[in-house]
């Protein structure tokens, strides 16, 4: 018996030892239980009140092995087990420490181990179009007043002038992934009508009569649905794009012209026009390109350029030969984000 009281004084002298630079934890709950095991078949040896401390051993699952308070019961046992729920571990960089890292990593430390989501990119730019095409309308009219068909030809010219492009891009897989753009063009322009007039006392005689309108407004919304390559090199991101694209267009038109003839009614005079409004949803594509810097982890600049197409032929708008295009180059520079 001697020796048993030896040997379990001087397993508790080497604890002591051991624990001597070893963690400690302290008590968070209003009452904390020292067992003799964790878990199974246990007897209580202790308790312990919110804030007391006492050394720790080793982690053992979710207990902590601990230096016995004094006074515990258990028989010669020099130490017992808390549940780690209740108490918080300080202090010390021991074996206790690294044995309690590996099943209890910090929120910090498991979110960083999530796959993170690649940025989204928003692109902000200016841009000017070059149209491809002239926009021309022409149809047969003055049925109505003369015995013989004339007609009324305009050229609105080429479409081109300014715009503004917004465009979103997300990463998917690796540098490829999708985007949506949308594109608003819009000018004011003037246009030339020119009319084959017939002859009230002669067929086959068809007076001809040119004017220039005032400006005519033209506008043009499009919607770009993309699939997008974006490889970054350091600070520069390249970008490639291209899919279909959903345009809405409206053209204020002329309709019919104002005439003024005199006798012998040889020649004829425009004096002025009538104009009205056409519409039409037009479905065509686009591709393009763009180099983007970023000077921050959010915030760049960048350029680039891009071509869309679509055949345009407005809506209600019988009888009516119509031939020109929608979309065009635009060249395109602004801000570039990432969230």
């Amino acid at each position: 018996m001697p020796f048993r009281r030896i040997a379990v004084f001087s397993l508790f002298v080497v604890s002591l030892a051991a624990t001597a630079s070893a963690d400690t934890v302290r008590v968070v709950v209003d009452r904390a239980l020292v067992w003799t095991r964790p878990g199974g078949v246990s007897i209580v040896m202790n308790q312990l009140l919110k804030d007391q401390t006492a050394e720790v051993v080793r982690r053992v699952g979710d207990w902590y092995e601990i230096v016995a308070p004094p006074g515990s019961g258990g028989g010669d046992r020099p130490t017992g087990f808390i549940a780690a729920s209740q108490v918080v571990l300080e202090s010390g960089d021991s074996s206790a420490r690294r044995s309690a890292a590996a099943p209890q990593r910090s929120p910090a430390a498991v979110r960083s181990t999530r796959p993170r989501r690649s940025p989204l990119v928003l692109d902000l730019d200016a841009a000017f179009r070059l149209g491809a095409d002239d926009l021309t309308r022409s149809f047969t009219a003055f049925t109505d007043i003369f015995a013989e068909a004339g007609s009324i030809a305009t050229n609105y010219g080429n479409r081109s002038g300014l715009a503004f492009d917004v465009r979103l891009a997300q990463p998917l897989a690796r540098s490829f992934g999708v985007g949506v753009g949308l594109d608003y063009y819009f000018r004011n322009h003037d246009a030339a009508v020119d009319a084959r007039v017939p002859h009230p006392f002669f067929f086959n005689q068809l007076r001809t009569g040119t004017f220039e309108t005032a400006a005519l407004r033209a506008r043009e919304a499009a919607v770009d649905i993309s699939g997008v390559w974006m490889p970054a090199i350091g600070p520069l991101t390249i970008v490639v794009f291209g899919g279909p694209t959903v345009f809405h267009i409206s053209q204020t038109v002329v309709t019919d012209v104002v005439l003024d003839e005199r006798y012998p009614y040889d020649t004829v005079t425009i004096t002025g026009v009538e104009t009205g409004e056409r519409k039409s949803t037009l479905f065509g594509y686009h591709a393009g390109g763009d180099v983007n810097y970023f000077f921050t982890p959010k915030i760049g600049v960048g350029g680039g350029v891009r071509y869309s197409h679509a055949t345009i032929a407005f809506d209600n708008d019988r009888a009516v030969t119509t031939e020109g295009t929608a979309g065009g180059v635009s060249f395109m520079g602004g801000l570039r984000f990432r969230f």
